[in-house]
């Protein structure tokens, strides 16, 4: 295909006056199988100083199937018709789309998967809506290596993101404490997207938002990183039993398995010092762990057990 053919479906309104978007924001889905549904919203606008440019991402955190809003905005000195594409609001909606089927994967690339992506630029009167669907089995990645015309749409989420806030996405992390930080305009942007400020990009993912809007309507108020970290830590079952000079609780692994460890432990009666712990039963993924906290424990001197002592770490989540 020639370069001339490969651009025009681009390019249909071309004898036109190149016309940048005075404003514009990008939508697109993900879907990861470690913790489901997440949504990005990248929003450009103009501004006096240059641009405007502002990041949001909203996920599910995996302890207590909570929504977090996380959100970030960064003024830079270039304006917005440095920022976009020229052609921009020249694009056509069936090109891309037959640009981007053309390429499409036999397989999905990946367990982090990019499932849709809405382009909505003001550009005149009505918005134009580049939205593109199902996109998990095409290689993105490599169409934007490529520097193809159709991966236009697709590149332009990560240019935004870098003139913003360098190489290094603040939002950019799936780790859960990183997803934590950055919901000081939390509240406000739930509001927004429930207030409609986003359905036109939202609306042409189709089904896709279901899950973005359930999950707001249920959000009341950013995640403090107590709250989680109370939530994922194990807990002794009836620790009001017992009185210890030293006690130290067992770390969580990141598998995210659910379970309890049952402890059979010998005491010293004089030191109260925990001399042997050993796991009751057939083994359990954090038995490990609880047996080399167990060890550290020093039972108080006028409350120090009879041995052997039966006790449970429970490693459930417990979600306010």
């Amino acid at each position: 295909m020639t370069t001339a053919r490969c651009l025009a479906p681009f390019l249909a309104a071309a004898a036109l006056t190149a016309q940048v978007p005075s404003s514009l924001y990008i939508v697109s889905p993900w879907w990861s199988d470690d913790t489901g549904p997440e949504y990005r919203i990248v929003e450009l606008h103009s501004h006096a100083s240059g641009s405007q440019i502002r990041s949001t991402r909203v996920l599910r955190s995996r302890p207590c199937n909570r929504v977090v809003v996380t959100t970030v905005e960064a003024l830079v000195p270039a304006k917005p018709e440095t920022l976009v594409p020229p052609d921009l609001c020249a694009w056509t909606p069936a090109g891309v789309a037959s640009e981007i089927e053309a390429n499409r994967a036999k397989t999905r690339a990946s367990w982090f998967s990019h499932w849709g992506h809405s382009v909505v630029s003001q550009c005149g009167g009505e918005p134009l809506v580049l939205s593109l669907r199902n996109l998990e089995e095409v290689g993105i990645p490599v169409l934007i290596r490529r520097d193809a015309p159709h991966a236009g749409p697709l590149s332009l989420e990560g240019s935004l993101l870098q003139a913003a806030f360098g190489p290094n996405d603040p939002l950019g992390s799936v780790e859960t404490g990183a997803r934590l930080d950055h919901q000081d305009g939390a509240l406000e942007m739930a509001r927004r997207i429930l207030a409609g400020a986003f359905d036109i990009g939202l609306n042409a993912l189709g089904d896709n938002a279901g899950w973005l809007r359930r999950g707001l309507e249920r959000y009341r108020s950013p995640t403090a990183a107590a709250v989680v970290e109370a939530a994922m830590s194990p807990v002794l079952v009836e620790a009001e039993k017992y009185r210890f000079e030293t006690f130290v609780l067992p770390q969580r692994d990141a598998s995210g398995v659910v379970d309890q460890v049952e402890l059979s432990l010998e005491i010293n009666p004089e030191t109260g010092k925990v001399t042997r712990a050993a796991a009751v039963g057939s083994a359990t993924a954090h038995a490990d762990a609880a047996i080399r906290a167990a060890s550290q424990w020093v039972f108080h001197a006028t409350a120090i057990p009879n041995p052997p002592l039966r006790v449970v770490i429970d490693f459930a989540p417990r979600c306010p």
